[in-house]
């Protein structure tokens, strides 16, 4: 059962910026705020941010990319501390499905709830939401591929 996305919600917000050359976060700052914003327009109470700054989300050679913004979000939820996560977009949160994976499994087992500003609700409740997930997964993942 899915939570509503109307409910009064502990949330921790999620930002991250693949390249951060200056150090300014100027990057993740403008992804907090929107989703400060969005929070404050749902109703929704931020307990947490957590920011992985200047940090790939894409592993070198098959070994997955150091994230403890990322760690510490997935725990905030697994835990119960946390209701949703609020993030800017999907590939702010993870470019490839061995990623997404570990959060479908959280979602499965408490019912957070996903929440990307640009994009409206994930929903990783049903097959039809994670199989577009997978396939955003599959998209980041490409458009990675192709920069390198």
């Amino acid at each position: 059962m899915a939570r509503t996305v109307n409910a009064l919600l502990r949330t921790v917000i999620y930002t991250r910026i693949s390249h951060d050359p200056d150090g300014k976060a100027e990057g993740v700052a403008r992804q907090e705020a929107a989703c400060r914003k969005l929070a404050a327009e749902l109703g929704w109470v931020v307990i947490g941010v957590e920011t992985d700054d200047d940090r790939t989300a894409i592993g070198k050679r098959g070994q997955r990319a150091r994230r403890p913004g990322y760690a510490a979000a997935l725990d905030m939820l697994a835990a119960g501390a946390a209701d949703a996560v609020l993030v800017w977009h999907t590939d702010r949160l993870y470019r490839q499905a061995r990623d997404l994976e570990p959060l479908i499994d959280i979602v499965d087992r408490t019912h957070a709830v996903i929440r990307p500003v640009v994009q409206g609700e994930l929903d990783l409740s049903s097959a039809s939401g994670r199989m577009v997930a997978r396939i955003l997964a599959s998209v980041s993942t490409h458009e990675v591929e192709h920069a390198v």
